[in-house]
């Protein structure tokens, strides 16, 4: 079962409209449904291992395009834009407080960071490290995807 393939998830700018195509890495697991085995940049609504379902849109691109999330498997995604910060001052403050946490991150460049935040985590605590961040004015963050069964 470790077929991995590349989907495109189509995300909709909201400030300028446009249509940005990224490109994740899945787990094919049988017909149209998908695993997620990455960290989503740009997609909202689905976290790493989640089930999806994908299908081919176009004739002349043999990709399967994502329609919908089939089933949440516990883990949330939040995104970190950095404005005062620099990445080794983020790999510092991760290492010593959400790598305890059983988090994991991936960097789309040097401003913006993926965590996913695992099943057995309690959000709440890395929620508070990454509120303590924004109100040093080291980085502004978004929920892309949290699961509101892990919220005390």
């Amino acid at each position: 079962m470790n077929n991995l393939i590349k989907v495109v998830f189509e995300v909709k700018d909201e400030e300028t409209g446009e249509i940005i195509i990224e490109t994740p890495w899945a787990i094919h697991k049988e017909y149209d449904v998908y695993i997620l085995d990455d960290h989503p940049f740009f997609a909202y609504g689905i976290s790493y291992k989640d089930e999806f379902e994908a299908i081919k849109k176009y004739p002349d691109d043999e990709r399967p395009y994502f329609t919908k999330v089939l089933k949440k498997n516990g883990h949330s995604t939040i995104r970190l834009f950095f404005k005062n910060c620099t990445k080794e001052d983020y790999i510092d403050i991760f290492d010593k407080k959400l790598k305890a946490l059983s988090c994991t991150n991936e960097f789309y460049n040097s401003k913006l960071v993926c965590i996913d935040i695992a099943d057995s985590t309690k959000i709440n605590s890395v929620i508070q490290i990454l509120y303590d961040g924004f109100e040093k004015e080291l980085w502004e963050y978004e929920y892309a995807d949290v699961d509101a069964s892990l919220v005390d």
